[in-house]
């Protein structure tokens, strides 16, 4: 049931779920690649003005060691809203598949 994927509610298992991972990694490729990177270093993108974020870095690395469900449940509301300079996704994705890109995200 989607509803109990909130932006609160990280499920703790959900990363150890190989179709969920597979998936997030289909929807990164579909959705986040254009603009952070294949691998979300900002890698073969074109140039944007701010640069979107880049990931798999040292800062966000200690920013999920330190932050833990709460960077978690801002970067799904991120995907989730969207911001400024990018789209919002939540009529494109369910909260699972943030949840998953989230988690995604997080193992870059």
């Amino acid at each position: 049931d989607d509803l109990a994927f909130s932006d609160d509610n990280p499920p703790e298992t959900l990363w150890e779920d190989s179709r969920l991972r597979e998936k997030a990694a289909l929807q990164w490729a579909s959705h986040c690649a254009s603009c952070h990177g294949l691998r979300g270093r900002g890698e073969n993108v074109p140039e944007l003005s701010p640069a979107p974020r880049a990931f798999g870095g040292f800062g966000i690395a200690m920013g999920f060691l330190m932050g833990g469900d709460k960077m978690r449940g801002a970067i799904f509301r991120k995907i989730q809203d969207g911001t400024k300079y990018m789209p919002s996704f939540k009529d494109q994705l369910t909260n699972e598949e943030i949840w998953g890109l989230v988690y995604f995200i997080e193992h870059l």
